[in-house]
């Protein structure tokens, strides 16, 4: 039996196989669709990890830790660190901590808003819990590790079953530092042994084309809550494996900048209507955002089932200021809104086709869509016309596809 986890930037899923069958991991902890939350809270005593880190991360953002797939491997220096501090509302410093003095770290402290490392006192900076990025990996692994050993059958848990070994899913960009921070991760969650597989290729082999007969060339398009990923891989048909030819993405867009611009559609259609927000009251404004961005979420994804949605039952109630009557979001609302950020979910794809030697679309035999957010229909009808109207393969759930290939990789 052989275990895989997609650890992704927002959220993680385990799966396993088993004589060729495989099983996402589900929990009431994790979530209905085997997503965990990559979030881990900084308590008084110890840490919580998943949904309930999750929840704290408007009560206490300063100490609620998030992204760190981001930052993992990577030196302090590092442009990209230094691109990520205006993003987060927790500390990142400079690690003083052997074997990796110089990488980013965490720095979670008791202060109520995180401010900027130079402005803190020194007494505040002794008082920081600093937390490595690999660190966070290894309590995500350990908390899905132990949800997939309890979704073991019976016997096997009553025999003590444990999953010595793991395949982790890790971006084609990854560098050996990042890998190798990885690997210790997964050391540390309680792994004998682990192995890394690229995530295009988890994704193609959660499709089954690694077992074609001929050759084949795919391209993989991974729309996920806060990154995109396309790679271009060519499946060697004498050793039925994929080679990648060239890559591209965006590592700030994401369903996350879709709900916003949602919210924007929202706000627009209300202050049509006479709505102001309490701008006078900073806690209202960042419930009624809050409210929102839920609101968005779940219309978005509705969406990729139906022509229309209403929100009248969306609210679990009324925000500040507002009392809510009916209102239909459709796909051309969601594709006008959208539309600066589709344009920009297709630019990497047209990048990858270049990087991978001038690849023709024409010469692409598989089109294969993972990430929860590649469910949008605009999304899907952008890469149908790019690829000349041919069938794009989804039936995989675009959320589970890349832990599901992880799982079927090796000794399934």
């Amino acid at each position: 039996m052989t275990l895989g986890i997609d650890l992704g930037t927002t959220y993680s899923v385990a799966a396993t196989c088993d004589k060729g069958e495989v099983s996402v991991v589900v929990d009431d902890a994790i979530g209905s669709m085997g997503a965990s939350a990559n979030d881990a809270a900084v308590v008084e005593v110890g840490s919580v990890v998943g949904a309930k880190a999750a929840a704290l991360r408007d009560a206490v953002p300063a100490l609620t830790v998030y992204d760190a797939k981001r930052l993992i491997g990577r030196e302090f220096d590092d442009p990209v660190v230094q691109e990520e501090l205006e993003h987060l509302p927790f500390h990142v410093v400079e690690n003083q901590i052997q074997p990796r003095p110089r990488d980013a770290a965490i720095g979670a402290t008791m202060q109520g808003k995180a401010l900027p490392y130079k402005r803190l006192m020194p007494s505040d900076r002794a008082n920081l819990v600093v937390i490595p990025p690999e660190e966070v990996g290894a309590r995500i692994l350990s908390h899905l590790k132990r949800h997939s050993e309890r979704s073991l059958p019976f016997f096997r848990r009553n025999l003590g079953f444990t999953f010595g070994s793991l395949t982790v899913s890790v971006p084609v960009g990854f560098t050996k530092a990042q890998r190798a921070a990885t690997l210790r991760a997964a050391t540390r969650a309680g792994f004998a042994t682990a192995r890394l597989l690229e995530e295009p290729v988890a994704a193609a082999i959660a499709y089954g084309l690694h077992e074609d007969d001929v050759e084949r060339t795919v391209i993989v398009y991974d729309l996920g809550g806060g990154t995109l990923d396309v790679a271009v891989l060519r499946l060697e048909r004498s050793s039925k494996t994929f080679l990648v030819l060239g890559t591209s993405g965006d590592p700030h867009l994401g369903g996350e900048d879709f709900d916003r611009a949602l919210v924007g559609w929202l706000w627009r259609e209300l202050n049509s209507e006479g709505f102001r927000a309490p701008a006078d009251d900073e806690l209202s404004l960042s419930r009624w955002e809050e409210t929102a961005l839920r609101v968005m979420e779940r219309a978005k994804r509705a969406l990729s089932e139906s022509e229309r949605v209403g929100d009248e039952d969306s609210w679990d109630e009324d925000p500040p200021g507002l009392t809510c009557t009916t209102r239909w979001l459709t796909r051309d609302d969601l594709a006008t809104s959208c539309a600066t950020l589709v344009d920009r979910a297709m630019a990497p794809v047209r990048e990858a086709l270049r990087n991978a030697g001038n690849v023709d679309p024409d010469e692409i035999d598989d089109v294969v869509i993972v990430g929860g957010s590649s469910r949008l229909a605009v999304i899907r009808q952008r890469l149908s016309e790019a690829f000349h109207g041919r069938d794009i393969h989804h039936t995989v759930n675009p959320d589970t596809a890349i832990a599901v290939g992880a799982a079927r990789s090796y000794a399934c």
